[in-house]
C-alpha cells in the first residue's frame, strides 16, 4: 500500500478527534504527519523516520517501548497522552490524544463519562462541557475513585462503557449495586454489545436507565443524558 491508500483507511470522525496522526516506515525511512483540515485528512511532507524519535521524547517511557504497544497512556510533564500504535505492511500509524481531565467548573452540575476509546470521551466531553462538569474516567477504578471523591448531589449522571482495561465497566455496576447508589445517581451503559442475551442480563441485573450502542450520533448522546438524569431519585 502506499502512503494515500493508508491514510484512506483513517475515516475522518475518527482523525479528527486525535491531536496528532503519524504514518512511520522505518525501512525506507519516513514520517508523514496526518492532518485533519475542514472535512477532509491531508498529509504532510515526507520526513526522515527518526523525527519519531524527537516526537515520543520526554515520555515517561522509551520510544521503543511505546511503538511496541498497542496502546499505552504515557506521562509527559505534567499532562498524560494516549497513545495508539497500528500497523499496515510495513508501515505503523501512531494515533496520539491528550487525555481530558475534569473542567472543574463550580456552580455545575457533574458527569462522569469512562470509557477507554478517546473518540467517546472526547466526542462527550465537547457536546455536554458547557452544561456540565465532565468528569473522565478510562476504567472502571478510576470511576469509582471519582464517585468516592465528589460529593453524590453533585453529580447528574454516570455513564460508563462495559469493556475497558483493568477494571471493566461492571465493575462499576457491581459497585453501584453494593453502596445502593442505583437509587441516587442515575447510570446508564455505552456499549458496543449487540448480543441480545448480555444486554438483557445487563438490564435485569441492574437498575440502568438505558444503553447508549456505539456508534452514535450527538442526538443519541444528548436523548441518553436527558433521559438519565431524568431518573434521580
Amino acid at each position: 500500500m502506499n502512503i494515500k491508500e493508508i491514510v484512506s483507511t483513517i475515516p475522518n470522525d475518527i482523525a479528527k478527534f486525535y491531536r496528532n496522526i503519524y504514518i512511520i516506515n522505518k525501512d525506507d525511512n519516513s514520517l508523514y504527519s496526518i492532518n485533519y483540515k475542514g472535512n477532509k485528512t491531508t498529509i504532510g511532507i515526507k520526513k526522515e523516520y527518526k523525527e519519531i524519535n524527537n516526537i515520543l521524547a520526554n515520555y515517561n517511557e522509551t520510544v521503543v517501548q511505546i511503538l511496541s504497544k498497542e496502546k499505552g497512556i504515557y506521562t509527559k510533564g505534567n499532562g498524560q497522552d494516549l497513545i495508539f500504535v497500528s500497523s499496515i505492511g510495513d508501515y505503523k500509524i501512531v494515533y496520539i490524544v491528550t487525555l481530558i481531565e475534569s473542567t472543574g467548573n463550580n456552580g455545575k452540575k457533574k458527569i462522569i463519562v469512562a470509557d477507554d476509546s478517546p473518540v467517546i470521551t472526547n466526542f462527550l466531553y465537547k457536546i455536554f462541557k458547557d452544561e456540565y462538569d465532565v468528569l473522565i474516567a478510562h476504567n472502571g477504578d478510576e470511576t469509582i475513585k471519582l464517585l468516592e471523591e465528589n460529593d453524590h448531589n453533585d453529580i447528574a449522571g454516570c455513564f460508563t462503557d462495559l469493556k475497558m482495561p483493568i477494571s471493566s465497566g461492571y465493575k462499576v455496576l457491581d459497585y453501584f449495586k453494593k453502596n445502593n447508589l442505583f437509587k441516587t445517581i442515575p447510570i446508564s451503559v455505552i456499549s458496543g454489545e449487540d448480543d441480545v442475551d448480555i444486554v438483557n442480563k445487563i438490564t435485569i441485573e441492574y437498575e440502568i436507565v438505558d444503553l447508549l450502542q456505539k456508534p452514535f450520533s450527538k442526538e443519541a448522546a444528548k436523548d441518553i443524558v436527558a433521559k438519565t438524569i431524568q431518573f434521580r431519585k
